[in-house]
């Protein structure tokens, strides 16, 4: 789902990075982690980068994601 999100807004994102969505999750709701792509996308931007990268994700995932309140 995120993939396919991300090729519509087409956002460049690796598949170490998808992959990493897919381990927090758990942690997060599905619309949390849809959230993340326009600002990991728009902070990509900014650093001169296509696409988004593992690194900054860490950071944007910090400041942008909320906890699950369903566990």
């Amino acid at each position: 789902i995120i993939k396919i999100q991300a090729q519509v807004e087409g956002i460049h994102i690796s598949e170490e990075v998808l992959n990493h969505l897919g381990e927090i999750g758990s942690e997060t709701t599905l619309r949390s982690l849809v959230q993340l792509l326009t600002p990991a996308n728009l902070f990509a931007k900014i650093n001169g980068k296509d696409s988004i990268e593992q690194e900054p994700m860490k950071e944007i995932r910090e400041l942008f994601t909320m906890p699950n309140p369903w566990p």
